[in-house]
């Protein structure tokens, strides 16, 4: 009877575990897709689930759910557990290798279906080719890319076609045209306002030469455009280079005049009509000015500042050469003074003497001095020595002995010496030659202007700060059809000889002579690591070869310095 009763639930508990199981079993497939209605839904234990949205793996084939309904017509990535997949018109697309959106802006590359993080390059996407780091799209990218071999531009993850210039990758500058690097290319490149040169494709910022850029030659140093100025490694000098310009050129305070071989000149020269002295370091050292008295009629003053005068000497006064000696003023001297002052030309004063005792010479001086009483008078007051232009020199100072002449030339700059000017002589160069004593004003420190008429020029043999080149010269503003003019070598206005002028600094149009000094820098820079005495010599001898002297000599002092 017990073991009957045992059977018995053993049975009914067999028949329990067999209904339980199967209920189980049937809830469990109940889950996942079905289709109801012709239409896909996601069920949960029986139910459709709405908050589902997903991927969803039918039979072999993934499907996308959004909100508990399989959703056809979805494109675009979709994240599955941490992975990003591809979804096209519902179903996952293990096909697919480009670029798709996730949301609304977020562009990914997928492979064969997946995002799998690690594709950094390009990929062609509706008919341009764009960037993609880390197989996400980055707009914030603009640079190179290597792309089989081939580095390409891109501009905000869009690869630009049309680009051609200079971008930067890494430290190293390169060239791109038409959207490729260029390996291929060396010459002048611009980017921003600077001119570089591109070697092989990049800046290798070690060229020194030229190379012509829109039909214009440039210099290059260390690869970049010099049009502005070099600063020398080892002497106090600056290099400008002049653009290939000819004729004058201005920098800072001074004036060059270039020449057609591109380098400035040096020395006096004959230009347009003009001298002109130019000093060792090629600025023009020199004022081009002019002497007036009332012969030269009124004067339009503004006219004779546009024809380039910086200075006048005018009469103020003259003796005539009978034997009463009447002393003159010009007529035209307080209307001379005040013109020239009006256009900031500054003003020189002289005396044509006659006088034949030193009475007379101090006459003449304090005359000169009444008259520019209360002027800003830069230059010296001159005592004009000369013959008188009498028929036959019957003049009344045209016997003067040579002592005579030369005391009374003293009477008289030592008067204006004492009124706080600075005295000079003014005579031809036969005269300061055979009528006056030159020596004995040097010694007294007067200034001297020479009158010497001659084309080339002067061989005259002491020093002077002024000379009278010309008595045919014309000038702009005056009635009369000739003029003196005059260039002087000493700037009064400034107590300066003018050989200060363009102190270190080499102006040059010349690219040789630019590059020669820049490569015996490099030279220096060899015998500095070297110290071979050999280095020394080539150093020394490229320095030597430098056209601009005060340059040439800061080199080679700068090298033997080096022991």
């Amino acid at each position: 009877m017990k073991k009957r009763i045992i059977a018995t639930l053993s049975a009914v508990l067999a028949v329990i575990l067999l209904l339980f199981t199967s209920a189980f079993a049937s809830s469990a497939a109940d889950d996942g897709l079905k289709n109801v209605d012709g239409k896909w839904i996601y069920v949960k234990d029986g139910v459709k689930d709405t908050s589902f949205t997903s991927l969803v793996k039918y039979y072999s084939t993934w499907y996308y759910v959004e909100n508990g309904e399989l959703n056809w017509s979805f494109t675009g990535l979709t994240d599955y557990y941490g992975t990003k997949y591809y979804v096209e018109n519902g179903v996952l697309n293990w096909d697919y290798t480009g670029l798709a959106l996730l949301g609304s802006d977020e562009w990914y590359y997928a492979e064969n279906g997946e995002v799998k993080n690690d594709y950094t390059g390009l990929t062609y996407f509706c008919g341009r080719w764009f960037y993609v780091e880390k197989s996400a799209l980055n707009w914030d990218y603009t640079g190179l890319t290597n792309y089989y071999g081939t580095w390409y531009y891109v501009e905000n993850s869009i690869l630009n076609w049309n680009y051609t210039g200079l971008t930067k990758y890494y430290d190293t500058w390169y060239y791109v045209e038409n959207g490729v690097l260029n390996w291929n290319f060396s010459g002048a490149v611009l980017y921003g306002k600077t001119l570089y040169y591109v070697n092989g494709g990049r800046i290798t910022w070690d060229y020194n030469g030229t190379a012509d850029y829109n039909g214009v030659k440039y210099i290059f140093v260390g690869s970049i455009a010099q049009t502005g100025i070099y600063k020398s490694k080892y002497t106090d000098y600056n290099l400008v280079y002049a653009d290939g310009k000819t004729g004058w050129y201005d920098y800072g305070d001074n004036t060059y005049y270039i020449g057609s071989d591109g380098r400035p000149l040096y020395g006096n020269q004959y230009i347009d009509g003009k001298r002109y002295f130019f000093n060792a370091n090629g600025a023009k050292a020199s004022l081009f000015g002019a002497d007036f008295s009332k012969h030269q009629g009124t004067i339009d003053w503004a006219s004779v500042k546009q024809s380039g005068v910086e200075f006048v000497i005018l009469r103020a006064a003259v003796r005539g050469y009978g034997s009463s000696g009447n002393l003159m003023t010009d007529s035209q001297i307080a209307a001379n003074i005040e013109g020239a002052l009006s256009q900031n030309i500054d003003v020189g004063i002289y005396v044509f003497s006659q006088a034949v005792t030193t009475e007379e010479a101090v006459e003449e001086a304090e005359r000169a001095l009444d008259i520019i009483k209360g002027y800003d008078i830069k230059l010296p007051v001159y005592f004009d020595s000369e013959y008188s232009g009498a028929p036959n020199r019957t003049g009344r100072a045209d016997g003067l002995t040579k002592a005579e002449r030369t005391s009374l030339a003293i009477a008289f700059c030592e008067t204006v010496r004492n009124a706080g000017y600075k005295p000079g002589v003014y005579a031809s160069k036969s005269f300061f030659y055979n009528n006056l004593g030159y020596a004995a004003f040097q010694s007294r420190g007067y200034e001297i202007w020479l009158a010497h008429h001659i084309s080339s020029v002067t061989d005259f043999k002491y020093p002077y700060n002024i000379w009278q080149y010309t008595s045919k010269g014309s000038i702009g503003g005056v009635q009369s059809e000739y003029a003196d003019l005059d260039i002087a070598y000493y700037d009064y206005a400034n107590d300066s000889d003018m050989s200060e002028r363009g102190k270190n600094v080499m102006v040059t149009a010349s690219s040789d002579d630019f590059l020669s000094f820049v490569n015996t820098e490099e030279k220096i820079t060899r015998y500095i690591k070297t110290g071979l005495a050999s280095d020394k010599e080539e150093a020394l001898r490229a320095a030597s070869l430098i056209t601009n002297q005060n340059a040439s000599k800061a080199l080679i002092d700068a090298i033997n310095k080096l022991n």
